[in-house]
């Protein structure tokens, strides 16, 4: 029985040559809008790509307006019905839009035994996606724009190459984010709330609040499914995104234990000491010595 052996450029040249006649994107920019400017209701077969750089701004989409704030980013599923208002003090985007047949070409080429091959990405309950404070994603979807406005040598293949790392970036967070079933609803709309809060003082009274239970049955569902208290989880998701942001951003200390919902710069250590052993500039100061 042969083995057929896949390298990495036959995988990227069969990729590039299935794309050829298709525009890598459709829009590809930064752009401003006005306090108030409103948009739509659009449909388009382009999946879309928003991060907040700046202001706020809402997209109502299934009959929900959701708000997105500045470092924060939303991914809009193909013909998908959705509109668009700024916020009152305007807001400045970085756009992304591309045809779905980049990330369902990509997802068809990868070899691989782990049932990730033809996966959707986006199936109907996933219409509209928010991703909060992912350096990555943001930074992917940076270069990708870069690339086709630089129009560099050999930009093609480098531009399909951030495309897969933009889609495994996806299907890394929703394979975080959507907790897998029979989640009790309850539980699915806390941890929710602590993913799209977590960055701002959360006491645990809102959390159950927002769920419609109490405290201590909040605590038993937390225990039951993740053999953790709503705290322990909520630092513990905290502390992986300072993660993140200590390895992939340049921001001190002081700023990214702020901008992951920690008190203080010596709570944020106390904590990040607890996780993983050892304080955040011991962690910072070991991954410059590895690379």
């Amino acid at each position: 029985m042969g083995t057929e052996v896949f390298s990495f450029w036959s995988i990227l040249d069969k990729v590039s040559r299935s794309l050829e006649g298709h525009r890598l994107a459709d829009v590809f920019r930064t752009v401003s809008f006005y306090p108030g400017e409103t948009y739509g209701e659009d449909r388009h077969r382009r999946i879309e790509i928003n991060y907040v750089k700046r202001g706020d701004c809402y997209l109502r989409c299934g009959g929900d307006e959701v708000r997105f704030r500045e470092n924060e980013l939303m991914i809009v599923g193909s013909n998908v019905f959705h509109s668009f208002r700024a916020g009152q003090e305007g807001t400045v985007l970085m756009q992304l839009e591309f045809l779905p047949e980049i990330f369902s070409s990509l997802s068809a080429s990868t070899p691989s035994r782990d049932g990730f091959s033809g996966a959707p990405v986006f199936p109907e309950e996933n219409q509209l996606i928010k991703i909060v404070n992912h350096v990555r994603i943001k930074r992917t979807v940076q270069n990708i724009i870069n690339e086709l406005t630089e129009e560099n040598c050999y930009g093609r293949q480098m531009v399909v190459l951030y495309y897969a790392e933009l889609l495994l970036l996806i299907c890394r967070y929703m394979n975080e984010v959507c907790l897998p079933f029979p989640v009790n609803d309850t539980l699915r709309k806390a941890v929710s709330y602590i993913r799209e809060h977590y960055y701002r003082e959360l006491p645990i009274s809102e959390i159950a609040r927002f769920s419609g239970v109490g405290e201590r049955y909040l605590h038993k569902l937390f225990i039951r499914q993740f053999s953790c208290s709503p705290l322990h989880y909520l630092n513990q998701y905290r502390i992986d995104k300072s993660l993140d942001l200590l390895q992939n951003t340049d921001l001190s200390v002081k700023e990214i234990s702020f901008s992951c919902g920690f008190q203080s710069p010596q709570y944020f250590a106390r904590v990040f000491h607890r996780y993983c052993g050892c304080t955040p500039r011991e962690w910072s100061s070991s991954r410059v010595k590895v690379e």
